[in-house]
């Protein structure tokens, strides 16, 4: 992966030719499908709106808002990155961004996943009802 603002940052010549491009380049991958995938979540949206079945609505709306959850990490951290003027590039800042966006999505989506099967559900009720339960006789 190139870190080409930091490059750009030293170099001594006006860049900003570069940079109105990168801005055009960057609006073109990031906005432009962002803005497709939060359409097609509104068009599922209105539809679940006219599903009669509670039950089946919220279970549609739960896996909607989980994957959305990903999408704006990725897209958040990935606008946060690459659409900064270069005079305010931080390596340290950079770094941590490029972890969210490549590394927390893919940890994140097989456990938000797997908050779909009822096992896992019954397993974490579990774990944390002890942990309250033990919280609570801590505090008395």
């Amino acid at each position: 992966m190139c870190d080409y603002q930091a490059l750009i940052q030293l170099s001594c010549s006006d860049n900003s030719a570069f940079e109105r491009t990168n801005y055009a380049g960057n609006f073109l991958v990031l906005l432009i499908p962002l803005s497709l995938i939060l359409i097609s979540y509104v068009a599922i949206l209105f539809q679940v709106v006219r599903v009669r079945s509670s039950q089946k609505s919220h279970k549609a709306l739960g896996t909607c808002m989980s994957h959305l959850c990903v999408v704006g990490i990725f897209y958040i951290t990935c606008l946060a990155t690459y659409m900064k003027p270069a005079s305010s590039y931080s390596p340290q800042e950079a770094m941590i961004n490029t972890l969210f966006f490549t590394i927390v999505p893919a940890m994140i989506n097989p456990f938000i996943y797997s908050l779909r099967n009822r096992d896992v559900l019954e397993a974490l009720k579990k774990i944390f009802g002890k942990h309250n339960l033990h919280y609570a006789v801590t505090i008395n």
